[in-house]
């Protein structure tokens, strides 16, 4: 038998909205896989930050590719993720996020995506490299995770 997460169990991370958030035995669960999720959990109220987050990601993906491409892709990820709110899978879990995301648009259209976020957060400073976020959202390791989470932190407090 293999040690790998079966699809029933990568979906289960997706059922219920909030589930980052509010699950304290999901949560035990996830750390234990390498899916901490606490920066949720530092006092600050949980859906204002995954507000700020979607408003921060959304005016970047406005400004290039128009309000339909933002209604559209949300439609989608909501069904995909199977949750109300597809920007708290991108804080909880970025990695299937962008699998999900890919399946939307492919390797390319989720490159092209990723990169014009990564423009704008170089331009403020959040990364380096545009490139950044692609590489790490492409993996599913705890360390990607936390680095992801800390930029979706930093941008959340600047707004």
């Amino acid at each position: 038998m293999s040690s790998s997460i079966n699809d029933n169990e990568k979906n289960d991370d997706f059922k219920k909205p909030n589930s980052c958030v509010t699950d304290s035995a999901k949560n035990l669960n996830n750390a234990m896989h390498g899916l901490d999720n606490s920066i949720l959990k530092t006092g600050n109220n949980n859906e204002s930050l995954i507000s700020r987050l979607k408003t921060e990601i959304e005016g970047i993906l406005e400004k290039k590719f128009g309000l339909n491409f933002i209604a559209v892709m949300n439609f989608h990820m909501k069904i995909k993720l199977d949750v109300e709110e597809p920007y708290e899978v991108l804080w909880c879990e970025p990695h299937a996020f962008y699998e999900k995301l890919k399946e939307l648009f492919g390797e390319e259209g989720t490159s092209l995506i990723l990169i014009v976020i990564g423009e704008e957060f170089v331009k403020s400073g959040l990364i380096e490299r545009q490139r950044e976020i692609i590489d790490l959202m492409r993996v599913r390791d705890y360390e990607a995770k936390c680095k992801l989470q800390s930029v979706w932190q930093k941008l959340t407090a600047k707004s």
